[in-house]
C-alpha cells in the first residue's frame, strides 16, 4: 500500500512553488518564473510584482502569482481585497 501525499506534497509534485514567508497561496519569484524554477516549464498564468491603483486607492499591491499548466486556483478574500481587479488584469480588461 502506498502512502498518500499531503496537500503540500501534491502541490509540489504539480510544480507549484510556495513562498513559506508569504501569505498562503503566494508563490515565490524565480528569475524565469516560479513554475520554471521547479519544472523547467513556463506557467500558463504568471503575474510578477503587479500593482493596480485607482486614484489614491491601491486595489492590488505587489502581487506575484504563477499558475502551472492544468492547475486549478480560486481567489478567496473579503470584499474590496482585489479579487475581481486581479481577474480583470489577467483577462486584459485593466
Amino acid at each position: 500500500m502506498t502512502a498518500s501525499l499531503t496537500p503540500k506534497e501534491q502541490r509540489a509534485a504539480a510544480g507549484v512553488v510556495e513562498d513559506e514567508t508569504a501569505a498562503p497561496g503566494v508563490t515565490s519569484g524565480a528569475p524565469n518564473g516560479p513554475v520554471a524554477a521547479v519544472t523547467g516549464a513556463r506557467a500558463d498564468v504568471e503575474i510578477v510584482g503587479v500593482t493596480k491603483r485607482f486614484g489614491d486607492v491601491v486595489a492590488v499591491d505587489d502581487l506575484s502569482l504563477a499558475i502551472g499548466h492544468g492547475a486549478f486556483y480560486s481567489l478567496l478574500g473579503p470584499s474590496g481585497c482585489g479579487k475581481t481587479t486581479t481577474l480583470r488584469m489577467i483577462a486584459g480588461f485593466e
